[in-house]
Order: C-alpha cells, then sequence, then structure tokens
C-alpha cells in the first residue's frame, strides 16, 4: 500500500528536496531515507508513465479521426497576443491564428513570440493532423497521414496550403508520428447540404491510404445519391484536416481523361458523346463514334460471311443495316439448308 501511494504523489513531489521529502514521509508512511533510496526509480517511472501518456492521447485522438482542429478560440489568440507584448501586427497576428494559416512573412519575430504563447496558454494541449504527402491521379487519392503534438509553438498553414504539413509542423517543433484509425469523408451537395459518413477510410498504422474515385462512386450511389455528380465538394476528416476534393475540378479531369483514351482508342466514343454532350469536342467524338460503328459493322458482316459469326446475332445487333438484307437472305439459305437436312 505504501508503495501505490508514494507512485500517486509523484506529479508533485518528482523534483521535492530533503525538507518535501518530509512531507512525503508524513503522507505516505515512507520513512525519509527510504524516499530519497527510491527517488530515482520513481522518477524514471514517471518519465515512463509521461510518455505512454502522451502516446495514448495520440492514439485516443486517431481512434476517434478526431485531430483538433487548427484553428484557436479567439480567446485564446487574444490571451496569447497580450502574453506576448504584440502591439504593431496584432490585427494581422489575431486573424491568422484564429484561421490557423500564416498569411505573409511580415511580422516574422511576433508571430514566432505569439505561437509560441498561445501553444503554452491553451489548457487542453491540441493534437493536429499532418498530411506528409499527398499525390492525386485520374484513379484517386494516395495520402500519408500523421499526428502532431507536444508543439512548442502553435503550428499554422502555408498561404497557398488547405492543410498542414510536416513543413509546419517542424517549423512548429511538434512531435510527430503516423496517423492510423477511421477516416470520414464528408460531402457538399449542389444545394448547400452537409452530408457526412459517406465513406469510411480505415488508414492502418503507416498512415497510408488510397482513395479511388470509382470507390467514391460506389458508396455514392449505394446511399441513393447520383454519384459524384451531387455534389461539389468532399472532405476528408473532421473539419478537412486531411484536405479536400473539388468535385468540379474532379470531374474536369475525368472528362478531359475520358477524351484521351477514346482519341487514343482505347474509349468509347458513343459513351463520351452521350455523357459530355456540351464538351466543346462533343461533335468530333460524334463522328468518331459513327465511323467507329462503321467499322465495326463491316467487320461483323464479313465475320458473318466467313462463318465465324452466326447470322441471327448480327441482326440483333444491327437493327438498321446496309448489310441487313444480305445477311437475312444468308440467314433464310442456312435456314433452309438446316430444314432441309
Amino acid at each position: 500500500m505504501h508503495h501505490v501511494a508514494a507512485v500517486s504523489t509523484m506529479p508533485v513531489t518528482s523534483q521535492l528536496g530533503a525538507a518535501e521529502a518530509n512531507l512525503v514521509s508524513l503522507a505516505t508512511g515512507m520513512s525519509n531515507s527510504s524516499y530519497r533510496a527510491a527517488r530515482p526509480a520513481l522518477a524514471r517511472l514517471w518519465t515512463w508513465i509521461a510518455g505512454i501518456s502522451v502516446m495514448l492521447w495520440a492514439s485516443l485522438a486517431a481512434a476517434h479521426d478526431m485531430p483538433t482542429a487548427t484553428q484557436a478560440t479567439t480567446a485564446d489568440v487574444r490571451a496569447a497576443l497580450n502574453a506576448a507584448g504584440v502591439g504593431k501586427c496584432r490585427d494581422q497576428l489575431e486573424a491568422e491564428l484564429t484561421g490557423g494559416q500564416w498569411i505573409s512573412p511580415e511580422c516574422s519575430t511576433a508571430r514566432a513570440q505569439a505561437t509560441r504563447a498561445l501553444a503554452r496558454g491553451v489548457k487542453q494541449k491540441p493534437v493536429f493532423g499532418i498530411v506528409e504527402q499527398r499525390k492525386a491521379d485520374v484513379g484517386g487519392i494516395s495520402l500519408t497521414l500523421a499526428l502532431a503534438s507536444s508543439c512548442r509553438r502553435w503550428p499554422l498553414r502555408g498561404p497557398q496550403s488547405d492543410v498542414l504539413r510536416s513543413a509546419d509542423s517542424e517549423a512548429a517543433q511538434c512531435r510527430q508520428q503516423r496517423f492510423s484509425g477511421p477516416l470520414t469523408v464528408t460531402g457538399i451537395a449542389r444545394d448547400g447540404r452537409r452530408i457526412e459518413g459517406l465513406l469510411v477510410l480505415q488508414v492502418p498504422a503507416d498512415g497510408r491510404v488510397r482513395l479511388t474515385y470509382a470507390e467514391l462512386e460506389r458508396s455514392l450511389v449505394a446511399r441513393g445519391y447520383l454519384g459524384i455528380d451531387a455534389f461539389t465538394r468532399f472532405s476528408l476528416g473532421e473539419r478537412a484536416w486531411a484536405g479536400t476534393i473539388d468535385a468540379e475540378a474532379l470531374r474536369r479531369a475525368l472528362r478531359e481523361a475520358h477524351l484521351r483514351w477514346v482519341l487514343a482508342g482505347r474509349g468509347v466514343p458513343a459513351l463520351f458523346a452521350i455523357r459530355h454532350p456540351e464538351h466543346e469536342r462533343a461533335s468530333t467524338v460524334r463522328a468518331l463514334a459513327n465511323a467507329s460503328t462503321l467499322l465495326r459493322e463491316e467487320r461483323d458482316y464479313h465475320a458473318v460471311l466467313a462463318g465465324l459469326l452466326p447470322p441471327e446475332r448480327f441482326l440483333e445487333r444491327y437493327l438498321a443495316s446496309r448489310y441487313r438484307i444480305a445477311v437475312e437472305n444468308l440467314f433464310r439459305s442456312k435456314a433452309a439448308v438446316a430444314g432441309s437436312n
């Protein structure tokens, strides 16, 4: 029992001297000599407990997909500006700290002081979501995600970035580790509604995850939406800490990729013309679709003559064809021969 009580007093007594040790002996029943002998081991134990606490806190944040938002409250920001004694750049820094993003390289000294004061001043130490890597292609996006904690300064996004990067975490002198846990996709519909939980990605321990647009499309259709077309934007993670997807830009990219595939002979021209009738090259693709249809029809006709394609299959495939009369005659001849046998 004495040992349990001694450990529970360590947050208060880890730095006690001889006089304070007397108080410990009164509270725990441990003699001064016993306390002094156990003090190094207890100090190591407290260091271990503190490290475990930090890891548990980071794990808890990851498990709930809830890295703290990069924006601080106005009250905390103003308190930090007061503590740092910021005067000249106060309005700019207040806007930067509440928005979570630095605006210009001016006021760098005051910014460093204010971000340090803000990191020290908040009561609940935040955990920030970090995007180490993001790579997008026509099939989807690949992310490497991390968490930043125990920051000496409050990290801020760069002027052209919508997420915190590793460089921002390093500049703020944070402790960084890979994120693992659920990453929720939220959509903004065309009518402005915010729809959460459209898709939940499970991020493994290495922090690497890929979201394919086909997977997103299937999830949306399964929930009764008209796919990606029903949305204007998607956010990844709580308050978009892992970034956003511009659905309009995505549709443009997919449309141009489809066009490239068609012109390279790998896509279906007719589908492009139906899917994107307003495209500036839709008429070109429609002409290509017509030419492709005529070539396929001629190829199938010669397959019928060679006995490689049944005449009835050709007639089912081409309801209106320049070869239809010839194929019908061939079909009747074939039927007559079969009947005489």
